[in-house]
């Protein structure tokens, strides 16, 4: 509470007045509306919040939380929709993480739809363009983030609906890129789990490929290569390198260096690893 700079009709109030306008509201919020999935901690958050959020909101993923629940996730460092490569799914720092911490604490990647890093409503501002939003989509949940998108309504409480329509064409290029993979004819895996190959009956077109890991006992994963068969070249039996990386985690979208390729059969080659590693997924797309 600053009462050094109050205007005529603000009402001068203690800090601890404040503060229980505070806890009342929270103990609200937190009671009445169900299970919440995600909190935002600012720092400096009062100890009684803490204690609060473990009676009210147990399991609850907790933005900048990593001192108060295990259920922590943490901040980039940016808001600009743009996640380090790689960014790891341990350590607390806003940064890319840390594979040697033993915390994990997931990044999130918050942004705003409007120009400018604008978050509350304004007349006449502008929207990012579409294209704009797809390289956010990719530098975020394609770089083992979560996005959080900013929703803005007007001052009436209403989403305006050129924001609407802008939300809607963000949400048809990902169902479009990405609902459906180009299904193989054969997939399989080495016994040690280290290769991942996806086989195609004929010759496809394919420009990126999408990896999941199973983060169920950690993200292990530290290194992986991918390489292609191209269908048209002189030597049949040659693989290609098309995408190199190292950390997965909960998705790591490769847009393929060589652009969109004619291929017989994708390879995931895992380089290196801290445990047994175990894969959600390995597809490939084509969205060019």
């Amino acid at each position: 509470v600053q009462n050094d700079t109050l205007k005529e009709g603000q009402l001068n109030i203690t800090q601890q007045v404040y503060t229980n306008i505070v806890l009342s509201h929270l103990r609200e919020l937190w009671t009445n509306y169900g299970n919440l999935e995600e909190i935002c901690f600012a720092p400096g958050t009062l100890d009684v919040i803490a204690k609060m959020l473990a009676e009210l909101q147990p399991h609850a993923n907790v933005f900048g939380g990593s001192d108060v629940t295990a259920n922590s996730i943490r901040w980039i460092g940016n808001e600009l929709g743009h996640a380090p490569d790689p960014t790891w799914s341990t350590g607390t720092s806003a940064d890319g993480g840390d594979p040697n911490s033993p915390i994990f604490c997931p990044a999130e990647c918050d942004t705003t739809l409007q120009v400018f890093d604008r978050w509350f409503w304004g007349p006449h501002t502008l929207l990012r363009p579409l294209r704009d939003l797809i390289d956010v989509y990719h530098r975020t949940v394609g770089r083992n983030c979560l996005l959080m998108l900013d929703l803005t309504p007007d001052r009436s409480g209403i989403i305006p609906s050129e924001y609407a329509n802008r939300y809607k064409e963000l949400g048809d290029f990902i169902r479009s890129c990405y609902g459906s993979s180009v299904r193989p004819s054969i997939q399989n895996s080495s016994v040690d789990f280290l290769t991942y190959m996806l086989v195609f009956n004929a010759p496809v077109s394919v420009d990126r490929s999408v990896i999941q890991e199973d983060q169920t006992r950690g993200q292990v994963i530290r290194a992986y290569t991918i390489t292609a068969l191209i269908a048209i070249t002189k030597d049949q039996s040659e693989w290609t390198e098309v995408a190199t990386g190292t950390s997965i985690g909960n998705k790591k979208i490769d847009l393929w260096k060589k652009g969109t390729l004619l291929i017989r059969a994708v390879k995931l080659n895992i380089t290196k690893t801290v445990d047994v590693p175990g894969l959600k997924s390995f597809t490939v797309h084509l969205c060019a």
